[in-house]
């Protein structure tokens, strides 16, 4: 009886010591992690973030857009790809989408956009109404 306390015990000391391990191990990949270098697309993320807050003229931005995050894509080299999608007044503008270039340390190389002027003064207010414009799709579609 003595023998298999004893082995019960030993084995608790055991799993015990390994659980104490485990923990310590888990606390100093914590602390590990926060001392890491940021991943080059957070980097890109923070750095065309910073591009896009500036308004910057190749951008095209006027007062109605807003302009989100869509994705940051990692390219060779360590290129990074921010992509951005833009909207005028609620409205999906078509063609206003624009990609930011960066480098691994989130240096700006480009940007790709498509869109040649910022939007004007532009009225999103329909000048029909939605059973009109519906009749004239389908008399135009025939």
């Amino acid at each position: 009886m003595k023998r298999h306390v004893a082995s019960g015990l030993a084995v608790a000391l055991i799993t015990g010591s390994v659980f104490a391990t485990t923990l310590t191990g888990a606390s100093a990949n914590t602390v590990a992690t926060k001392d890491t270098k940021p991943t080059p697309q957070s980097v890109a993320k923070k750095s065309s973030g910073n591009l896009v807050s500036s308004r910057a003229p190749q951008l095209h931005v006027s007062s109605g857009d807003d302009i989100k995050l869509d994705h940051v894509w990692s390219g060779p080299k360590g290129l990074q790809y921010s992509a951005y999608e833009r909207t005028f007044k609620g409205l999906p503008v078509y063609g206003g989408d624009f990609v930011v270039t960066t480098d691994s340390e989130g240096r700006i190389l480009g940007t790709s956009v498509a869109q040649k002027a910022k939007i004007g003064n532009l009225s999103t207010k329909p000048g029909i109404s939605a059973s009109k414009a519906a009749a004239v799709a389908r008399t135009t579609l025939k």
